[in-house]
């Protein structure tokens, strides 16, 4: 009997694709989540699963736009760049789902992003990429 579209049996694995309308990080799983400012509906969470010769590994990635370079969001940006966190991202139904945890760490990259004419893009592209075991831990509430 084949599975429900949509369910995860031992032999099937489902892939996540959405749009995110939040973002947050935490260095630790005790820590406390940090909002990241993502511009409204510039963000994706696309979970998938990835053959390795480990076997089978859930692999996250994220990406999003954070508008207008500032002092504030440089120092939040060089951070994230050089130390793997807890991200989580919020759907359009607010459900909540933690990429990373403290032994399977998410790594973080942001590059400054600076159009021809000012104004027109100025801030900076997000990607966030996370391969773990279990993959995303998914929660209908914050923690």
């Amino acid at each position: 009997m084949s599975p429900v579209e949509g369910q995860t049996t031992d032999k099937t694995i489902k892939s996540h694709k959405m749009i995110i309308l939040a973002l947050d990080y935490k260095f630790t799983e005790n820590g406390t989540w940090v909002p990241i400012p993502i511009q409204q509906y510039s963000g994706s969470f696309v979970e998938q699963p990835e053959q390795t010769d480990a076997g089978i590994l859930m692999s996250a990635e994220v990406t999003a736009y954070m508008p207008v370079i500032d002092d504030t969001k440089n120092a939040m940006v060089g951070q994230l760049n050089r130390r793997p966190a807890i991200f989580r991202v919020t759907d359009a139904c607010n459900h909540y789902f933690e990429i990373g945890s403290d032994a399977e760490l998410a790594v973080f990259s942001g590059s400054e992003k600076i159009g021809p004419n000012p104004g027109v893009a100025y801030g900076w592209d997000i990607k966030i990429t996370c391969l773990s075991v279990l993959g995303a831990k998914m929660s209908s509430f914050t923690n």
